[in-house]
């Protein structure tokens, strides 16, 4: 590993004292302040009869701590048996391997899962002097981990937010409490987090609280403790109101490893190890922020599980600002242009019978405007906003409204703003006066920007039916599609191609040239797909290196030969990765709608066996499906 051959040349350069322990504690010191690996320095004992029978630990480095989860007086002078006493079959022969490698010298670099941990490490054992060895282990769990389980755990959390999102967005004001605490928990126990939790910050009193509260099992909760908590607790990171501030998230990977001061001591308290921070932000406004806590290990985070947990805090406050806006409909008029000041929402009142109606400054604002260059108002200034195709949603949810029906008037409006663009607005109000014969006199309500929200919402829907690799469609999604593109195949007598193709060669690329390079491949290989099919027609990613298209419309199968053959001439040509030249081909079989069945399922199996038949044949051709194809055995 060049790392460490580094640090060798590194420590043959320093003056150091080449007798003795003393050199060697030089050498553990470079490693601990120059290296990031986890490090530990050992010690071979022997036995009566001088032979070897255990090894001391001389001195960790931080990162081994960090690691393994044990402290300095756990580790430093005792032996790998004390510590590990279920290693004692393993004494005969890996001490002795350790000894002969101290005498030899060179080093021995090997990769082993640890079940304890839950973690695969590349290990290098090295020596430097007779009788003493050392050991560098590199986390290599993530470059170990199949895409294709990283792409279920992703998966997995998208559908999550969106199962969050379409049952907690519409939810009472009693169910506000329970609703939260099991949105946490389904976060924390996806996460595999310790605790979950939501602060408030209240600038005005200079506090901040524990709003609501998940622990794991086994978890001790501090929600009753942690009320009105002084800001300047957080004093002790400098920068951690101000990076919410900024809407960036805090993340601590290692609490001991903070300043001394009162933020530590809180923390230290509840015995975390890890914390990441998301702030909650309504537009410029900050409400508080959403946490995440490891107290058994130590957690890394990658910018996907970010981005996941600001669309989960998005929803959060989303839930708050519509709980705030009907909780503002059940007050007088009064009460609620002063709450609507802290909801960010805009007031109307319409006199419903004339026509009349009065907005307030926030109701122009969110449309970009200023309320004098909308005056004189009336109900037609918001029928001029508000997008046309709309208004018959609007029309429709104030006639139940009227009717009886429902107890409050809400839709979801598009409003045009200033700029030329739309922002969502979510439009909720109540007749508050009806005349004799039960006609709705007076109407108040409020209009509240969703926009944010409804781009989060837009994120999660193409994150669960694209591939994240290639941004191809998913095969959920392209099923979706080959339903359609029969039905219109089969209203206008026309056929439906289903195209299974898989790279050829694809697995060599990644033993040759590693993942980065197959993930290269891959999304190169969507282009090169796409480019061969017309904008109607589907290219999806179904897993590994297989891909399905799906080609609509056609009358006859000369269009499909052309596409196939077009598809391998592309991939006759070499993909370059650092200046390393790639060849792949690819092998496809094709069915066709309704020739070979009308099944979306049964399509893909004979396109599917086409295609291995190809494989089988001598690859990197094109076949068709024929009836009642038997794939061989």
């Amino acid at each position: 590993m060049p790392e460490v051959a580094l640090l060798f040349k590194k420590v043959r350069n320093k003056k150091l004292n080449k007798t003795g322990v003393n050199m060697n504690k030089s050498f553990v010191s470079t490693i601990v302040e120059e290296s990031s690996f986890a490090f530990a320095y050992y010690k071979i004992i022997k036995d009566d009869k001088n032979n070897p029978c255990d090894c001391e630990f001389i001195d960790v480095n931080q990162a081994f701590f960090d690691i393994t989860g044990l402290s300095n007086q756990m580790i430093v002078g005792k032996t790998l048996l004390e510590i590990m006493p279920a290693l004692k079959n393993f004494k005969s022969q890996g001490i002795k391997f350790y000894e002969e490698l101290s005498i030899k010298g060179g080093i021995k670099t090997f990769e082993k899962y640890s079940k304890s941990l839950k973690k695969w490490f590349k290990v290098q054992i090295f020596s430097q002097r007779d009788g003493y060895f050392s050991t560098v282990f590199t986390d290599i769990t993530s470059a170990k981990q199949k895409p294709e389980e990283k792409l279920f755990y992703y998966s997995k959390m998208q559908h999550i937010l969106m199962d969050i999102a379409s049952k907690y967005i519409n939810i009472g004001l009693d169910e506000v409490e329970m609703s939260i605490n099991k949105a946490l928990s389904e976060i924390g126990n996806h996460f595999g987090a310790d605790r979950v939790y939501i602060f408030d910050y209240d600038f005005k009193n200079q506090t901040t609280s524990n709003l609501f509260e998940w622990c794991n099992k086994g978890i001790n909760p501090h929600i009753n403790e942690l009320q009105s908590v002084p800001l300047k607790v957080l004093e002790s990171l400098d920068d951690w109101i101000d990076t919410h501030l900024k809407g960036k998230p805090v993340f601590v990977r290692d609490v001991s490893a903070l300043p001394e001061g009162n933020l530590k001591k809180v923390l230290a308290l509840q015995d975390i190890k890890t914390l990441i921070t998301v702030p909650l932000k309504d537009n410029d406004n900050i409400l508080g922020y959403l946490g995440f806590d490891w107290v058994k290990s130590y957690h890394e985070y990658t910018e996907i599980e970010i981005d996941l947990l600001y669309l989960f805090a998005q929803i959060l406050v989303n839930i708050k600002l519509r709980i705030e806006a009907e909780t503002s409909l059940v007050q007088e008029r009064e009460r609620l242009a002063l709450a609507l000041k802290g909801t960010n929402a805009g007031l109307w009142d319409w006199h419903i019978q004339t026509g009349e109606a009065v907005f307030d400054n926030r109701w122009a604002e969110i449309g970009g405007y200023l309320l004098s260059e909308l005056e004189p108002v009336s109900i037609n200034t918001w029928l001029n906003l508000c997008h046309p195709k709309d208004l018959k949603i609007s029309k429709k949810a104030l006639n139940e409204h009227f009717s009886g029906k429902t107890d409050f008037y809400e839709a979801e409006l598009r409003m045009k703003h200033k700029n030329g663009g739309w922002v969502w607005i979510l439009d909720r109000g109540r007749v508050v006066r009806w005349d004799k014969a039960g006609k709705p006199l007076r109407m108040t309500g409020t209009h509240v920007d969703i926009s944010q929200r409804k781009k989060a919402e837009e994120m999660i829907r193409h994150l669960a039916n694209h591939d994240a690799l290639t941004g191809l469609s998913t095969i959920r999604l392209a099923k979706d599609r080959a339903c359609v593109a029969n039905e219109k195949a089969k209203r206008n007598n026309k056929k439906t191609a289903f195209m299974f193709i898989d790279l050829d060669g694809f697995k060599l690329v990644n033993d040759s040239f590693g993942h980065e390079a197959g993930d290269f491949v891959l999304k190169e290989a969507a282009l090169r797909f796409s480019s061969c099919v017309r904008k109607s027609d589907t290219v999806s990613r179904i897993g590994g290196d297989e891909f399905l298209v799906i080609i609509d419309e056609i009358e006859s199968l000369n269009p499909v030969e052309y596409i196939a053959k077009k598809i391998i001439s592309k991939f006759s040509i070499p993909f370059i990765y650092n200046s390393n030249e790639i060849k792949i081909g690819s092998s496809i079989g094709i069915s066709i709608y309704p020739d070979n069945g009308e099944e979306i399922k049964e399509l893909i199996k004979k396109a599917d066996e086409a295609m291995y038949s190809i494989k089988r044949s001598g690859k990197n051709n094109f076949a068709f499906a024929v009836k009642n194809q038997q794939r061989s055995k």
